[in-house]
């Protein structure tokens, strides 16, 4: 008698799925002979030395960026305990920092820190959902200062990968999309349809941000043209992110999350980054045209409320 998969199976799928688009980013590194254990055991030691000081030039960093924001949107900003996200910071890039002194890779980081980091975008989101702009800030700063540290530079760029885990975990609902499928048998073709864009999504936000770029070769956000190598990293960023949340709405059947999370997020921080809402409606019907499979038209119902 063949047994049926548990629904916690699901969720355990997703995350799987999720994990080896870490895996695929890496095998660029395998064949790299500079990256050697001494290497990166002077890394892990210099790291965790830093990240004290770093924690708070990003907390100075998010501060500048953002306190005017918060104030602007009528936030209380009372909400905001830099002394709670000091703590929560420094445990997670501890943790981060550990696994990968241990050698592991970020899809190993993946699975260990999705209830960790589900849990801080759960206690921020459900005091004041535009507060995990803030709390992502901090977490993005802290890692793009540790690695502006005197690091080899192969290191570095396999370490820049487990800081991504660990942006993405914050910038995108993760842990909530796991435990969506969690509630979906594992032949659901709603689950279905999400396992089968999940491994597409990097791809397609890349192909998606590329050719926006070239479509608007004069246009500039806050930090510089559309075209700009940092910019294009932070754009795929964003076009990821709209497609996890859109897989939360196609696994809860609902969009709860983008009236309570999505919308209000891109409300306080686009303005203030200078990104033209013209760019989003652009990355939106870009995808749009790029949903072409059988599954990806059960997407379709979901994307057009975006």
């Amino acid at each position: 008698m063949e047994i049926p998969p548990r629904k916690q199976d699901s969720a355990e799928s997703l995350s799987e799925v999720w994990a080896k688009k870490y895996v695929e980013n890496l095998l660029q590194f395998d064949s790299q002979e500079d990256l050697t254990q001494l290497d990166r055991a002077a890394v892990a030691k210099l790291l965790p030395e830093n990240l004290r000081s770093i924690s708070a030039q990003a907390w100075t960093k998010t501060e500048l960026f953002l306190a005017d924001e918060v104030r602007r949107h009528g936030i209380d900003y009372g909400l905001v305990d830099p002394w709670a996200i000091a703590q929560d910071v420094h445990q997670v890039y501890a943790k981060t920092l550990a696994i990968y002194a241990d050698g592991e890779k970020p899809a190993r980081l993946s699975v260990e820190i999705a209830q960790d980091m589900g849990e801080i975008r759960n206690k921020y989101t459900n005091q004041e959902s535009r507060l995990i702009s803030y709390i992502s800030m901090q977490f993005h700063f802290t890692g793009q200062l540790l690695l502006k540290l005197p690091l080899p530079s192969a290191e570095a760029a396999y370490l820049a990968d487990f800081f991504k885990v660990v942006d993405d975990n914050l910038y995108m609902p993760l842990k909530r999309a796991y435990d969506a499928a969690a509630q979906h048998d594992y032949s659901s073709p709603l689950l279905q349809a999400v396992r089968s864009l999940l491994p597409h999504i990097t791809p397609i936000a890349q192909v998606i941000c590329r050719n926006v770029a070239l479509a608007n070769p004069k246009a500039a956000s806050l930090n510089g043209p559309l075209q700009n190598e940092e910019i294009q990293i932070s754009s795929v960023r964003d076009v990821e992110m709209f497609q996890i949340y859109l897989c939360v709405c196609v696994l809860e059947e609902g969009i709860s999350i983008l009236q309570q999370e999505l919308f209000p997020i891109c409300m306080m921080l686009y303005p203030a980054l200078q990104v033209r809402w013209n760019w989003v409606r652009e990355w939106c019907f870009a995808w749009k045209s790029s949903c072409a499979n059988a599954y990806c038209q059960l997407l379709l119902p979901f994307f057009n409320l975006i």
